[in-house]
């Protein structure tokens, strides 16, 4: 016989109209035969089911029904037909537990929250503690921040005999306390967790934070004085090393510093963040104690440019001092940076010039003209130095021959990248002085601006060079590397009328020396900005 719903349908509402309500449950039945998704089918039959006082048969096809909605997606309606069914089952845990999760699909934990709540109370009471614990975990996964659920599962595990699981969820609870802000409930529960475990690093680090926002530094530090292994690092380490940097605790701060490197020459961050924060705070003598134990272990690290920019930092902070630009130096040669490298070597000699070092002044200077057998400036240098030290008359140049018998002699240690040869010195005829002989005080002036003049240049300060190159050349007029110095600057600035003004002057003094090649290409550079500037003006 064939199918026909719509007589099915009609046989089953005379049967209900003569009240034989099992007979017209069987005619719906025999759709579902043919039509197991007909949702009003499937609702008719529980509703009839719940007529004849059968509750179970009838919660069993309301299920069947909220199966289908929530296989296409109708959250809302298969909310509502759970509601049902646990309206007709009060005493059933499973309605509730299906309600809470599609409460949580639909992202409405204001009413899942006290569905697993009460589901986790339903377990407790009978004594079923890990099924209240995977309840209380789930809601905990759709709410990761509801501090109360978090610290009822620690509660529940400690209840349970877990003790690590409870102390990893107090610790956990701790730090999420602390980070919205409330110090007293963060602390209430590291200290719960620090009960169950007295060494929990976690839970000490927690207090430390907590105490510090709070502005006692000195309750912080304390406590984490007391944790295990700070030589290793970590973050334990770390807190504390900023803890004592910001109460300018530095011998604190230095010696924490030096126990962990001790443990591993590796491991020099906190070297590192130490001596900053001594640079930062004016403190250079003590970031440079600290800096000759780390500076090599570093290199070796490769953290090249970490250390340079250290040393470069030393070596503004602190003027006088020679060992920074003699590290800077030692840092370029086992690099093997020969860009840097000539810089680093023409700073330290005239530092050496300006505190009257002659013998290892020449050495330096040696060693650079050695790499930049070509500098002028580097034979300028070599030059004073050598007339300081009455290798040299006053007002004489260096000749070739005594330059090259000066350079034969062993030069300071250096290093050269393997494989690359020593330049060869081109020869230039000797020439006359055109520059006069400065005074001594006068000479320490020079040399300490110019090194002063290349830290402005390196830190981008060129307004400062050209400043402090203006001042040498009021006490100096004629000092030819003051002269091409600030040219360098002015050329880079844009200054037409300054770089023609310096040229021209710097053709007249190499005319009057001899030196026709330099006045030659200093007079065609005025020229050619000379030109440019009449140019533009027309």
């Amino acid at each position: 016989m064939a199918y026909n719903k719509s007589k099915n349908v009609e046989v089953a509402q005379k049967l209900l109209n003569q009240g034989k309500v099992a007979q017209a449950i069987a005619e719906y039945q025999n759709i579902l035969k043919f039509e197991p998704r007909d949702q009003v089918t499937l609702m008719t039959i529980g509703e009839l089911y719940i007529r004849q006082g059968e509750t179970f048969q009838a919660i069993d096809y309301f299920e069947r029904l909220a199966q289908i909605f929530v296989g296409d997606g109708f959250l809302t309606k298969a909310i509502a037909v759970y509601k049902r069914i646990a309206k007709l089952a009060p005493e059933e845990i499973r309605p509730l537990e299906k309600l809470a999760d599609l409460y949580v699909q639909q992202g409405v934990m204001s009413e899942a929250r006290p569905l697993f709540l009460q589901l986790a109370e339903i377990h407790l009471k009978n004594n079923r503690q890990p099924e209240a614990v995977g309840l209380l975990k789930k809601l905990l996964q759709a709410e990761p921040d509801n501090l109360r659920i978090q610290t009822r599962l620690a509660d529940l595990y400690q209840a349970m005999g877990q003790t690590r699981e409870a102390i990893d969820s107090y610790v956990s609870a701790s730090q999420r306390a602390l980070a919205r802000g409330d110090h007293g409930e963060a602390e209430k529960l590291a200290d719960k967790a620090l009960k169950l475990e007295p060494s929990n690093l976690a839970a000490v680090i927690v207090k430390a934070r907590s105490y510090s926002s709070q502005g006692d530094l000195a309750k912080a530090a304390q406590l984490l004085e007391q944790a295990a292994d700070l030589e290793k690092g970590g973050e334990q380490t770390e807190l504390l090393l900023d803890l004592y940097l910001k109460n300018s605790d530095w011998d604190q701060a230095s010696a924490l510093a030096q126990r962990v490197f001790e443990a591993d020459e590796k491991n020099f961050g906190p070297m590192q963040k130490v001596v900053e924060s001594l640079l930062q705070a004016g403190n250079g003598e003590k970031a440079m104690e600290i800096l000759a134990k780390s500076r090599l272990p570093m290199i070796d690290a490769g953290e090249h440019e970490v250390v340079g920019k250290v040393l470069g930092e030393l070596v503004a902070g602190l003027p006088g001092r020679i060992e920074p630009l003699e590290w800077l130096v030692e840092l370029y040669g086992r690099t093997s940076d020969s860009f840097r490298l000539p810089d680093a070597l023409a700073h330290l000699g005239d530092a050496l010039v300006a505190q009257q070092q002659w013998e290892r002044a020449k050495k330096t200077f040696e060693q650079l003209l050695d790499r930049e057998p070509d500098s002028d400036s580097a034979k300028r240098k070599l030059n004073g130095v050598l007339a300081k030290m009455g290798l040299l008359a006053p007002g004489e140049v260096v000749s070739e021959e005594l330059l090259q018998t000066e350079l034969a002699k062993p030069p300071a240690p250096r290093v050269r990248p393997e494989g690359e040869s020593a330049p060869e010195v081109e020869a230039k005829p000797a020439v006359a002085s055109g520059e006069p002989v400065l005074d001594e005080e006068t000479q320490r002036f020079i040399a300490q601006s110019l090194t002063d003049v290349d830290l402005f240049a390196s830190y981008g300060l060129t307004q400062k060079a050209i400043g402090l190159l203006e001042a040498i050349l009021r006490r100096a007029p004629r000092h030819t590397p003051t002269l091409e110095k600030l040219l360098d600057f002015v050329l880079g600035a844009g200054d037409d009328r300054r770089t023609a003004e310096l040229a021209a002057q710097l053709a007249e003094i190499h005319g009057k020396t001899g030196d026709k090649r330099s006045s030659e290409r200093f007079g065609e550079l005025r020229r050619r900005f000379l030109d440019g500037r009449r140019t533009s003006q027309c």
